[in-house]
């Protein structure tokens, strides 16, 4: 995954998320990906994922 690439390609890449989140800023559409996945994490803790899309270009990842 890098900046800017499209949600179609990220779709391809992770898949579909489990929870989609949609704002608007002014003329900016802004859409939050997010994805969780069940006993991956520390110690057999859900890992979660964040994508952030800007007018429907990657701008943000954040793994938790």
């Amino acid at each position: 995954l890098h900046t800017n690439m499209s949600k179609d390609s990220v779709k391809i890449l992770v898949g579909k998320p489990t929870r989609v989140d949609l704002r608007t800023y002014g003329n900016d559409a802004h859409e939050d990906w997010e994805y969780i996945f069940q006993g991956e994490g520390l110690y057999g803790t859900p890992r979660e994922l964040r994508i952030s899309f800007i007018n429907g270009k990657l701008k943000e990842i954040h793994e938790y």
